[in-house]
């Protein structure tokens, strides 16, 4: 069966059809290579000032600069070569104005290839450890909150326990608010500063609730009694803490009658 031509293949058709369009407010033209219409976002500038579009579409020049760079794979490398900052220049404007969609399109691609991903961060990573060390110290020097929260998150996470979002900011504020400038269970100086889970997020008696990573869960603690606490329970802890410095929290909490 014979195939018809498209009767917008004539050029002079072409341009016929492209002014009526025109003329009558229409964002669309034919393509000059597919002759399909299509609309003027499918078509890129060929002069912004004039507000030209090319002949051809996006689709059909992306084609046909493909099949010239496999044809001429040499004289594309020279011209490349030659023109270094115009191409990241250019490169640099398409990124800017297309952001969102690299992003989106890096996300899904990343989705679709984890293996791949993961295979190649670890090379990398076993290439570049003493680097990839020396970052990272040298980040947990001039990032102390920063890195201390990530850690906190962390354990979060691998104990599966709740966690409520906030900055270390919002930690030191709540701290001032409440009068906490002392370690919480010795009454002591927290230097050097350690941030406790009153509540431990996994605690020692599994059948125990574990505590939330959460400002109203975190206390300034000492580094004694942060390492010696561990995962107790923290009355238990608090009540042997005070014992050891003559103080009775049972007294203490009948006198003033908290249950």
């Amino acid at each position: 069966m014979e195939t018809k031509a498209s009767p917008l293949a004539d050029r002079a058709a072409r341009m016929r059809f492209n002014r009526a369009m025109r003329e009558k407010g229409v964002g669309a033209k034919v393509c000059g290579k597919c002759f399909v219409v299509k609309g003027l976002e499918a078509f890129s500038f060929k002069s912004k000032s004039a507000g030209s579009r090319m002949s051809k579409c996006r689709a059909c020049t992306a084609t046909d600069t493909r099949r010239w760079r496999e044809k001429n794979p040499d004289r594309a490398r020279q011209w490349r070569d030659q023109n270094r900052e115009r191409v990241a220049e250019a490169n640099r404007r398409w990124y800017m104005q297309n952001r969102e969609r690299v992003a989106e399109a890096h996300r899904q691609w990343c989705e679709q290839n984890r293996e791949r991903v993961a295979e190649a961060n670890r090379q990398w990573y076993m290439q570049n450890r003493e680097w990839k060390a020396e970052y990272d110290r040298q980040w947990r020097q001039a990032n102390p909150d920063k890195h201390r929260d990530k850690a906190h998150r962390r354990r979060a996470r691998l104990a599966a326990a709740t966690i409520e979002p906030f900055t270390p900011a919002d930690l030191y504020a709540d701290w001032q608010e409440h009068g906490l400038y002392a370690c919480f269970f010795c009454a002591g100086p927290a230097e050097p500063l350690h941030v406790e889970h009153f509540y431990p997020l996994k605690p020692a008696d599994e059948s125990a609730t574990p505590g939330p990573h959460a400002l109203f869960n975190l206390v300034p603690a000492c580094q004694a009694c942060n390492l010696s606490k561990g995962n107790r329970e923290p009355w238990a802890f608090l009540r042997d803490a005070l014992a050891e410095r003559g103080i009775d929290l049972d007294a203490c909490l009948a006198f003033f009658d908290v249950d």
